[in-house]
């Protein structure tokens, strides 16, 4: 092989190596953007499950303390 030759082809390997490196930037961008999109919703869910239960804690104390005023 000549120089050259050995030029064009580290080039192009260079080439392939950058293109390699775009295409894998871009999934995990993605990937991450698509991870972070689920974390808030499940935080949105938990604040609303969390937020359904204080309800209903809230409500079994009041007929609690219903029931204790009308025993006594």
């Amino acid at each position: 092989m000549n120089s050259g030759t050995m030029i064009i082809m580290l080039f192009a390997v260079g080439l392939l190596a950058a293109g390699v490196g775009f295409v894998g930037a871009v999934f995990f961008r993605k990937k991450g953007e698509a991870t972070a999109a689920n974390a808030g919703e499940t935080a949105l869910k938990l604040l609303e499950d969390a937020n359904r239960e204080s309800e209903t804690i809230v409500r079994e104390a009041a007929i609690q303390a219903k029931d204790v005023v009308y025993q006594a």
